[in-house]
């Protein structure tokens, strides 16, 4: 089993030419397709959260760990911003 990313800057996925416990998911007639990978720690993931460090760089695909650890382009608006 490898990883793959299935578009042109889009996510890593579990990837492998035949179906296995950890890749369930028909992905066309050319392979299945299992969990996601986070572009940073490259683990394993349910989910990634597409992320842009600053406005000129392009996206990369994170888990919820790594994105924590990534600093938001700007700062959040007030009234969004949950009360202490």
């Amino acid at each position: 089993m490898s990883q793959k990313r299935m578009w042109q800057g889009g996510p890593l996925r579990e990837w492998s030419e035949t179906k296995t416990p950890a890749t369930s998911m028909s992905y066309g007639k050319v392979g299945y397709a299992g969990r996601y990978g986070c572009d940073r720690c490259l683990k394993a993931v349910n989910g990634v959260y597409l992320v842009q460090e600053t406005s000129s760089s392009a996206g990369m695909w994170l888990c919820s760990d790594c994105r924590q650890n990534v600093r938001p382009k700007q700062a959040q608006p007030e009234a969004l911003r949950r009360a202490k």
